[in-house]
């Protein structure tokens, strides 16, 4: 897994002592105390490391950084668990793999996804660990050419190592360890968010990707309402002025497909055309002076950025009210509901379901319908 990737410089620390091996070091590598600090950095393909004036190491190889006990490295500040790999970026810079057990790499990723401090929360953390222990198995190869498997940003699942560790977190990983969930023998694609709003969303109306059986939106109720309205985004507003809407709406169109639209374009009305089957929007048209635009499923969130460069809607499950003066649009407001794509788990119902005593094998089996939960390692 890349914890770095393509950077100027990089900082190595192990809190214990460690060895350098590859390249001109040789297999045995060079041993180094507790609280060396490495400074690596490249110079388009080639790779430097250095500790305070004096250069260890240069050339085109690859570098291990092995810990001699349990001990964890910082990488710039950051603590990780596991073995290293210093190696020159795909494209220049310095890259950063950190080499580790799948039930140990979890220990830094659940616990960024899910609340955890109470043992009440057990049973959604245990069924975090199971989508995430699932996400990661699926992902293996997918950047096999850089040579990694997974990135430790949002573009995989958050990653942060020791600093996010958690009692609760270890134990819900200890009870599940090694389970993953299936769909004919296969590891299912285990689309998680933070707040679906009172239903889910088929991963069709969401994404232009075929359908799949077991993610297919529900009602996600219980018998004192929906699940997940304990979030703080389970109902939302958000209001803008038109022309603040459409300064803002019009470049992100025209990133995000390819139109032209000019300055001079002025906008004249929005409308939801095409909701799905849980009330996503999943077209939405806007009519300027220069002519007609769409913007489709989840992408919509990016369009209609918040106020004040708040970041993406919240989601695209809300109603439009549009309000107009002389053929031009004054003021937009959408009243919405959940955070997050809304495809799959819905994270805050699974902690209310865990609270309310529903173990992880039910909360599972309800957000990914018809997939089967087994252990692939003991």
């Amino acid at each position: 897994m890349a914890v770095v990737t393509n950077a100027d410089n990089v900082e190595l620390t192990c809190e214990g002592s460690f060895r350098l091996t590859g390249g001109t070091l040789g297999e045995a590598g060079k041993r180094f105390a507790k609280g060396t600090a490495i400074q690596a950095s490249a110079d388009g393909a080639t790779l430097r490391l250095r500790s305070g004036n004096k250069t260890l190491t240069s050339g085109t190889d690859s570098f291990r950084l092995i810990p001699d006990e349990d001990d964890p490295v910082q990488v710039n500040r950051s603590r990780y668990r596991g073995g290293f790999e210093i190696r020159p970026g795909a494209v220049g810079g310095v890259t950063i793999l950190n080499r580790i057990p799948m039930e140990e790499y979890l220990r830094g990723v659940v616990p960024n996804e899910i609340s955890h401090g109470k043992p009440d929360l057990l049973e959604a953390v245990k069924a975090q660990a199971v989508a995430a222990r699932t996400y990661a198995l699926i992902s293996r190869g997918q950047y096999e050419a850089a040579g990694y498997d997974l990135l430790a940003t949002v573009a995989d699942q958050v990653y942060s190592g020791v600093a996010v560790e958690s009692p609760v977190v270890d134990q819900g990983l200890r009870e599940t360890r090694g389970v993953v969930a299936l769909y004919e023998g296969q590891p299912i694609v285990t689309n998680y968010a933070s707040t679906c709003g009172g239903h889910t969303a088929d991963r069709d109306e969401v994404w232009d990707k075929p359908p799949l059986p077991y993610l297919r939106g529900i009602a996600d109720k219980g018998s004192e309402g929906d699940w997940c309205q304990g979030s703080k985004y389970y109902r939302w507003e958000e209001t803008w002025p038109g022309e603040d809407f459409w300064r803002s709406a019009r470049p992100n169109l025209n990133k995000e497909y390819g139109y032209a639209i000019t300055d001079e374009s002025r906008l004249k009305a929005v409308h939801i055309t095409e909701t799905g089957p849980s009330g996503r929007v999943r077209k939405l048209k806007f009519e300027t002076t220069t002519g007609s635009y769409e913007a489709r499923g989840d992408r919509i969130r990016w369009i209609l950025s918040r106020p004040a460069n708040a970041g993406p809607l919240r989601s695209i499950l809300f109603e439009l009210d549009m309000r107009e003066s002389n053929g031009r649009v004054t003021q937009l407001t959408a009243k919405g509901a959940g955070w997050g794509h809304g495809v799959g788990m819905c994270q805050w119902g699974a902690m209310t379901r865990s609270r309310k005593g529903q173990d992880y094998r039910r909360i599972l089996g309800d957000y990914y319908q018809g997939a089967q939960l087994a252990a692939i390692y003991p």
